[in-house]
């Protein structure tokens, strides 16, 4: 359940979700989301009064993690782009070839060559 709350003249937005668990808790990911774990039996008063009591922290954390994204930038599947190897930073190199049945990634001269059957201009999964 998607809430919003206002307190000390801010306000966030953040997700309820109701469990099969015996405790409340917050969680704020790597984007600044906000998520509350909470037992079924939760009323929606007992949420207001932890969000509202851990408010300080729930800034706190949500403004960590929209500075950390702030400058960050989506990776493209495209010639000459770097991703880290190994703790390094390597080019990437794609080539299209038939024969291949399947992609596949090699470490090769200092590059990550990309082996693909087709270009397609569909954007790759995110994990």
């Amino acid at each position: 359940m998607n809430m919003s709350h206002t307190y000390e003249d801010q306000t966030i937005d953040f997700q309820v979700i109701f469990k099969k668990r015996k405790t409340m808790g917050i969680y704020v990911d790597v984007y600044g989301n906000i998520e509350l774990r909470v037992p079924r039996e939760t009323t929606m008063e007992a949420v207001t009064a932890l969000v509202e009591k851990k408010w300080s922290w729930i800034i706190t954390k949500h403004t960590e993690m929209k500075e950390r994204t702030k400058g960050f930038r989506e990776k493209e599947y495209v010639e000459g782009e770097t991703f880290l190897y190994l703790g390094e930073s390597f080019p990437i190199r794609i080539v299209e070839d038939e024969a291949h049945t399947k992609e596949e990634v090699v470490f090769r001269d200092g590059e990550l060559v990309i082996t693909v059957r087709f270009m397609t201009m569909k954007k790759p999964k995110s994990y």
